[in-house]
């Protein structure tokens, strides 16, 4: 759910009219287009990921893409999807768009996919979280960098995620201004247990 929460708050940035610069750097333009299009429409992803004509008889659909299409047309929501970037890379080119036009808000989705020396892992994405937050108060904007969890609440009675949950944690953990998890407690549900009424996204400020 990461990168669904992060692709929802840059195109929901961008559609108020501030400028957004997204790393995506595992999933495609498309992928994150088809997203921002299914939400605003409110058109099942799995229909924007496979049309059929069976699934929109009287055209309903497809009269919501085109409305939700023209929406998200004019958004300053800029995509960067360069796979294998480092820190330094990804520095500047969020410096040469800030000088083209002011940036609001940058997303770097996810910092463990980004490319590292071969070294000590925690300080290198500790690093990584130092550069983030140098670049945030240097260009005057906020930046958000996703990060994965090791897995470790899978594991425990207690499922909600807490900070030595983090991939790599310490450094992150000290370096980062906020931290906030997304948690929905049904995921971990057996199906029996499993209802449409669930559903619940939280966020925790950690």
């Amino acid at each position: 759910g990461k990168s669904v929460a992060a692709g929802q708050q840059a195109i929901f940035t961008a559609l108020r009219g501030d400028t957004v610069l997204l790393f995506s750097i595992e999933s495609a333009t498309d992928s994150i287009h088809n997203r921002n299009v299914s939400c605003l429409g409110e058109v099942p992803y799995d229909y924007m990921c496979a049309p059929t004509p069976d699934d929109d008889p009287d055209d309903t659909y497809f009269s919501k893409i085109s409305v939700a299409l023209k929406t998200i047309k004019n958004a300053p929501l800029y995509i960067d999807e360069s796979p294998g970037i480092t820190i330094e890379q990804l520095c500047a080119r969020v410096r040469r768009q800030h000088m083209k036009t002011r940036l609001r808000l940058v997303i770097v989705d996810h910092i463990h996919t980004m490319k590292i020396p071969n070294k000590d892992p925690v300080r290198e994405y500790g690093e990584i979280t130092r550069q983030l937050k140098a670049l945030a108060k240097e260009i005057g904007c906020p930046v958000v960098g996703v990060a994965q969890l090791n897995r470790g609440n899978s594991a425990r009675t207690e499922k909600r995620p807490v900070m030595s949950d983090l991939r790599a944690s310490g450094e992150i953990e000290q370096e980062a201004d906020v931290i906030f998890f997304i948690h929905r407690e049904d995921y971990y549900d057996t199906p029996d247990k499993k209802t449409h009424l669930q559903l619940v996204v939280e966020f925790i400020i950690a």
